[in-house]
């Protein structure tokens, strides 16, 4: 048995006085994490990240940053989708057209907004780290995803 923490993982958790207790505990991410080879999406996020928020190369941002910076990137996609003169119902319209969003690879699926706006997809997919002495490390390069038990709202475990 392991323990598994859905929030945590950001790079304020290593060197902080609880950092001995989480050792060999794993921490998942719904975004891609920088530790491993970056994507096209990875990039734009980092240079943001170092414009914008002042980040230096070993830091990386944490839950609430990741989710910011992803809500921030679909209004963009959509407020772009929505034409050049863009109103809250056509951006609204646009989101709900789009069908294959992931971020540039952020995302470890791609999502279908015409059929799942606000719906949970039928696959949950996250990248998991380990907590170790020397900071956080991947589990894998890919990420590690669950099925929804049918007739249910409970998730298979993910395999580690």
């Amino acid at each position: 048995k392991v323990s598994i923490f859905a929030t945590g993982f950001g790079d304020n958790l290593p060197g902080s006085n609880v950092w001995q207790t989480v050792q060999g505990a794993y921490f998942v991410t719904s975004a891609r994490p920088w530790n491993i080879p970056a994507n096209a999406g990875v990039e734009a996020e980092q240079a943001a990240f170092r414009k914008y928020a002042h980040f230096t190369a070993s830091q990386f941002p944490d839950y609430g940053q990741s989710e910011a910076y992803l809500g921030a990137d679909l209004m963009i996609h959509g407020l772009e989708s929505a034409g050049a003169n863009p109103t809250p119902a056509s951006t609204i319209k646009a989101l709900r057209a789009t069908t294959a969003y992931n971020a540039d690879g952020i995302l470890p699926v791609t999502l279908n907004y015409s059929v799942n706006f606000g719906y949970n997809t039928k696959t949950e997919c996250l990248w998991l780290e380990k907590a170790t002495q020397s900071g956080f490390e991947p589990v894998s390069a890919t990420p590690s995803c669950s099925q929804y038990i049918p007739g249910s709202t409970s998730l298979t475990p993910p395999k580690i």
